[in-house]
C-alpha cells in the first residue's frame, strides 16, 4: 500500500492528476464501478502493475488462489489492458530477495504476456526517489502526451514553487539538507 500511494502522488506531481487514474482515490462511494475500470484499464495508455510479495499467493475467502479467478479485478484490468495494447509496466515491490518477476507457468494465461514485460523494482530505502524518477522518465518516454505534460507543469512549478516559499516561509532556522513541509 504505501508503495502505491507513493507511486500515484509522484505521478499526479509529474502529470497532474487529471493524467492518473486509480480506483481507490478516483471512484465515489456508491459509484458502480465495473464499467470505470473496464474503460479505463482500456484507455490507459500504460498500466502500472503493482506486484508485492503475496501478489501471486493472494486467496479469495473460499481459499482459492485470486489471480486464478476470471472475476478477480487485478486480473480482469491487467488482461483488458495488454489486450488493448497498452503498455503494460510491472512494478515489483520490495527488495530483490522478496519479490520476483513471477514465472509465466505461474500467472494465468490472460495476462501472462505481462511477465515478459521489462519489469522495474520499487524497493524501500535510499534509491527509491532514483527510482520514481527513473519511473517518470520512462513513462514520458512510452507516451508523448505524458512528455508535454511534465513539460508544461515543470515550466509552471517555478513560479508556484516560489508563492508556496514565499507563504510558507519559516522564521526557524533549517539545517542545510533539511527539508520544510
Amino acid at each position: 500500500n504505501w508503495a502505491t500511494e507513493l507511486v500515484y502522488a509522484r505521478m499526479t506531481e509529474a502529470f497532474g492528476t487529471d493524467a492518473i487514474f486509480k480506483a481507490g482515490n478516483a471512484l465515489r462511494a456508491g459509484q458502480e464501478f465495473p464499467p470505470i475500470l473496464r474503460r479505463e484499464a482500456a484507455s490507459c495508455p500504460v498500466m502500472l502493475a503493482c506486484i508485492g510479495p503475496g501478489w501471486l499467493t493472494a486467496t479469495a475467502p473460499d481459499g482459492s488462489r485470486r489471480l486464478d479467478s476470471p472475476a478477480d479485478w487485478v486480473r480482469e484490468e491487467i488482461a483488458i489492458s495488454l489486450q488493448a495494447g497498452n503498455h503494460v509496466v510491472p512494478l515489483l515491490i520490495g527488495n530483490r530477495h522478496e519479490v520476483a518477476v513471477p514465472e509465466p507457468d505461474l500467472v494465468p494465461e490472460p495476462i501472462r504476456a505481462m511477465v515478459h514485460r521489462q519489469a522495474l523494482w520499487l524497493a524501500p530505502g535510499g534509491g527509491l526517489d532514483a527510482t520514481i524518477s527513473m519511473l517518470v522518465n520512462r513513462l514520458t518516454e512510452l507516451v508523448p502526451e505524458l512528455a508535454e505534460r511534465r513539460r508544461v507543469r515543470s515550466t509552471a512549478q517555478p513560479a508556484s514553487a516560489a508563492q508556496a516559499e514565499r507563504r510558507d516561509a519559516s522564521p526557524a532556522p533549517v539545517a542545510p539538507g533539511t527539508t520544510m513541509t
